[in-house]
């Protein structure tokens, strides 16, 4: 099914004071590296200037954004090529900034693009008064990754220990594909806090998926031309998240005085996949869908608000499908609200109307659970914009099928008996093509028309993996499936 995982984070931004500054000795960055602040050790009550090498880039514009303990600068590029006078350096001015320690991240994106195109290029760490008593592990030497063994989406930190007892002035990291660099630099005459097991400590984020290597350099900012010295090394992995379950929201919800639409919801942790079968103007069986919905609490129970996609592909037959012709566009919003895991609201605007309706959970049969709950989202990961959707009570599972006409109109189909079978992986059932009235300021079911086109039948070798065997007007298609794990 069509996803569209990029989810942004609400943050509370606060504009830094800044401005861009031309050359000169108080912007040079006395180090081997992009970035530098001053001064080193700043208190509360002071403003840090963070210093910037630009001497391999032409810039056009630099901008600051404070989020808390993260500090982003983003260089607007406009050339690699800078002429003999360019300007080798550029300034920022924040604060003044609470106690504690501070991560800046230098950005670059090319001009014209978005600044959501902006390419992290080098990160570094600072401290604003004294530095936090971190206890390091004298096992792990100088350096340590945690967690050790991190998912993909978990935040990682870096500990860095000191090489002598002295306070350092800056931990500067930077990352090139699998190989990450922390740099310690410190001033080996400073002994004035002694601090023999002290530790600086640096957010590096989340990661892909893949082995890294970690060297830790070191240095001594009281020689002239200060070089980086190679300290210790240490290499950890990034495995894949275990998949999460399906959410309590999940399964088919409804409007019980407007049957002949519907819309299921797939939560997994936080988000909410929503897929949304209604009709066009026409009367056409037409669907939509939410792919990233971020579910926030509210004081009545919780909520999301997410994009709305029309999504056009090519016919799905055996063999035959190419996701690269697959288009989605945005065309509304969808705002859902829950009071409760079985009740809630939609809102939807669409072709400039907006119109809230009420929601549950469709009940379909009551016995006793299945011992395996095929309800989700169903794909073949090859064949990215088509997917399918189910909804298991008791010995009775609503399949429903979101593809594509001949035309690469959305067109919806589904088997809404489709009973269980004895062993209980599988269903068989009717499949049905239906036709009803616009969604519009109203919808009248009792246009609503359902047409048997053929049957649908999907058995399932474990949990997770199956096979889907469809036919619509005498065409028989098989496709593998599997949960879409987001």
């Amino acid at each position: 099914m069509f996803r569209t995982l990029c989810l942004i984070w609400l943050l509370t931004c606060v504009l830094a004071s800044q401005h861009a500054e031309a050359a000169g000795a108080g912007c040079d960055t006395g180090l081997p590296f992009p970035l530098a602040v001053s001064p080193t050790q700043p208190d509360s009550t002071q403003q840090v200037t963070i210093n910037i090498d630009t001497s391999d880039v032409v810039v056009d514009s630099v901008s600051t954004e404070v989020h808390d303990a993260t500090i982003d600068i983003t260089l607007t590029i406009v050339g690699i090529s800078p002429p003999p006078a360019h300007s080798p350096c550029a300034s920022q001015v924040v604060g003044p900034l609470g106690p504690g320690s501070y991560t800046i991240n230098l950005k670059e994106v090319d001009s014209g693009l978005s600044q959501s195109d902006a390419i992290t290029v080098a990160s570094m760490s600072f401290v604003v008064g004294e530095i936090p008593g971190v206890s390091c592990d004298p096992d792990s030497g100088y350096i340590s990754v945690s967690p050790s063994n991190p998912a993909d989406g978990q935040a990682i930190t870096l500990t860095v220990g000191r090489t002598q007892a002295i306070l350092p002035e800056s931990v500067i990291v930077e990352r090139l594909g699998d190989s990450i660099t922390a740099t310690l630099t410190a001033n080996v005459n400073d002994f004035s806090v002694a601090l023999p097991d002290s530790c600086a400590r640096i957010e590096i984020g989340a990661l892909p998926i893949g082995t890294y290597t970690v060297d830790l350099d070191f240095v001594d900012t009281t020689q002239t031309h200060p070089q980086a010295v190679h300290v210790k090394s240490t290499s950890f992995t990034v495995v894949p998240h275990p998949p999460s379950p399906p959410g309590p929201l999940t399964g088919l919800w409804w409007n019980s005085s407007q049957p002949g639409w519907g819309i299921d919801f797939v939560q997994r942790r936080d988000v909410l996949f929503s897929a949304w079968f209604t009709y066009d103007t026409a009367g056409r069986p037409k669907w939509y869908v939410a792919p990233d919905c971020e579910l926030q609490s509210v004081s009545t129970g919780h909520g999301c608000t997410g994009d709305l996609f029309e999504v056009k592909g090519p016919i799905l037959l055996a063999g035959l499908f190419n996701p690269a012709a697959v288009v989605a566009t945005k065309v509304g919003t969808l705002d859902l609200g829950f009071a409760d895991s079985n009740t809630g609201s939609m809102t939807y605007t669409l072709d400039g109307q907006t119109r809230t309706v009420s929601i549950a959970r469709e009940p379909l049969r009551t016995g006793p659970a299945a011992d395996v709950d095929y309800s989700d989202l169903w794909w073949n990961p090859a064949e990215s914009g088509w997917g399918m959707t189910l909804t298991q009570q008791s010995n009775v599972m609503f399949l429903a099928l979101y593809v594509y006409d001949g035309g690469g109109a959305p067109v919806w189909y589904v088997a809404s008996d489709c009973e269980v079978n004895s062993a209980g992986n599988g269903c068989t059932g009717t499949l049905y093509r239906t036709s009803g009235p616009d969604f519009g300021a109203a919808f009248d079911s009792s246009k609503v028309q359902a047409f048997a086109v053929g049957t649908a039948s999907v058995s399932f070798s474990d949990q997770d993996t199956g096979v889907l065997t469809y036919t619509v007007n005498g065409a028989a298609t098989t496709k593998a499936v599997t949960r879409e794990f987001f």
